[in-house]
């Protein structure tokens, strides 16, 4: 039966059934096409059919398709290895499998190659679940020829490839908006940054005049040293602020750093956040290493330690029933690459597109939107790059690309002590707090 036979209010599967003139590897390659031989896994129990349908392909356009044969699921899902599949043949009535059960093992093994359903009838309840579940195509055994086989494939990897380019161009035009975005919040966060760093100059400062008073009472003391406590913990966001949406100055000192040595340091650091407070919420979480020496990379050490001990306790929070971290660290020329790997609940599209942006959170009251977002400024700052690959279910990998192999570009001058004598100083600045606290501090 032909699409154009069924009945207007039932869903058609989509079988494309064109016209195809066959392409020699020059027009693909020119197209953006795959070159040589197409690697097609065909699995059918049938071994009259298997031969049937691999001497079809075979013969079909000199030779244009390359076979592997499997009789059963549990055997095709261990030649599904990534990148060694252009095309699935899925036979719908396995021995070990039936129907939309079956695509949806292959796709979860791995949903790159587009797959082509066979069915022994016209069953077609079935294919229009089929073709839901993610078929590019569904064919009839019996009404199989050469020329058919070949279109369907042909059409499948064309379908795939070309909305996979598309779904790379939509990502592009999403996270160019995104990039736009994250500057626009960075013009803000330099504003809000400036004005609450005014407000706190002179608690600050205040705050350290009344402590060194040497006759000052103990009930004084202790509510001034919160206070000051209190303002250096605000200080320290307007710090992280500071860090997504500043660009690094000429001047800036930065050092070679060995990553190598600095991310073996970081179980230590972290380890009252993986091992002791997760052992307390009934959570098993472990943390592996899988590190090369790589060239060192410029910048600042702080910063760095900063950025992947962000990327460490990140991950502990996305594992709420525990799991494992895996840092890896890898010399990929000109640039070093370092991944943080966890195995919790991963992140939807949303997520990943918009966790970077500064007080975005998915933790609620627990959470401060500014962890990844500093993560974020410090690359950005060194010249690098961080990826995030996700999936609900599946765990998120972090990638950090930092340029290797720099040696510093500048160097802080000694400090040298002199003896000054009693200096005129000219103070501007546009806040009369701060002028006033600055004020009096120079003064005493």
């Amino acid at each position: 039966m032909n699409i154009s036979d069924w009945p207007e209010d039932e869903t058609p599967v989509p079988v494309l059934f064109n016209r195809c003139s066959k392409i020699s590897d020059a027009n693909r390659e020119r197209l953006g096409q795959p070159t040589g031989k197409f690697k097609v896994l065909l699995v059918e129990d049938d071994p009259i059919q298997s031969r049937r349908i691999q001497g079809f392909l075979l013969d079909v356009e000199h030779g244009a398709f390359e076979v592997k044969a499997a009789g059963l699921l549990s055997e095709a899902l261990d030649h599904l290895a990534p990148g060694h599949i252009d095309v699935v043949l899925l036979d719908m009535s396995l021995p070990d499998s039936h129907g939309t059960a079956t695509l949806r093992t292959v796709l979860d093994r791995d949903p790159k190659p587009p797959c082509v359903a066979l069915f022994d009838n016209d069953d077609r309840d079935l294919m229009a679940e089929v073709a839901l579940a993610g078929a590019q195509d569904c064919l009839v055994k019996r009404q199989l020829d050469p020329g058919l086989l070949a279109r369907s494939l042909r059409f499948a990897i064309e379908r795939m490839r070309r909305k996979k380019a598309e779904r790379s161009v939509a990502r592009t035009q999403y996270e160019l908006i995104q990039q736009e975005r994250l500057r626009a919040l960075g013009t803000m966060a330099s504003g809000i940054a400036h004005d609450f760093n005014n407000s706190l100059t002179p608690i600050l400062g205040y705050s350290e005049m009344l402590l060194s008073a040497p006759d000052l009472p103990e009930k004084i003391r202790r509510p001034i040293e919160m206070i000051l406590t209190s303002a250096q913990d605000a200080a320290h966001v307007v710090e992280q602020l500071r860090l997504f949406y500043q660009q690094p100055s000429p001047d800036e000192h930065l050092t070679p750093v060995n990553l190598h040595d600095m991310v073996l340091q970081i179980p230590d650091i972290t380890r009252p956040k993986w091992r002791d407070e997760a052992q307390r919420t009934g959570r098993v979480i472990d943390l592996k290493l899988d590190v090369e020496e790589t060239p060192c990379s410029l910048g600042n050490p702080w910063q760095l330690r900063e950025l992947i001990t962000n990327l460490v306790l990140n991950a502990v929070d996305a594992m709420p029933r525990g799991g494992c971290i895996t840092l890896r660290l890898r010399s990929l020329p000109p640039f070093n690459l370092l991944e943080v790997s966890d195995t919790g609940i991963g992140m939807t599209e949303e997520v990943r597109l918009r966790c970077f942006e500064p007080f975005f959170t998915t933790k609620g009251a627990t959470g401060t939107g500014l962890g990844l977002s500093l993560c974020h400024g410090i690359v950005q700052r060194h010249g690098g790059r961080i990826e995030i690959e996700t999936a609900l279910g599946r765990g998120t990998t972090f990638r950090v690309y930092l340029p290797a192999g720099q040696t510093p570009t500048s160097v802080l001058a000694e400090s040298v002590e002199v003896d000054l004598p009693t200096l005129r100083v000219l103070y501007i600045d546009d806040d009369p707090r701060v002028r006033t606290v600055i004020s009096d501090m120079l003064k005493q």
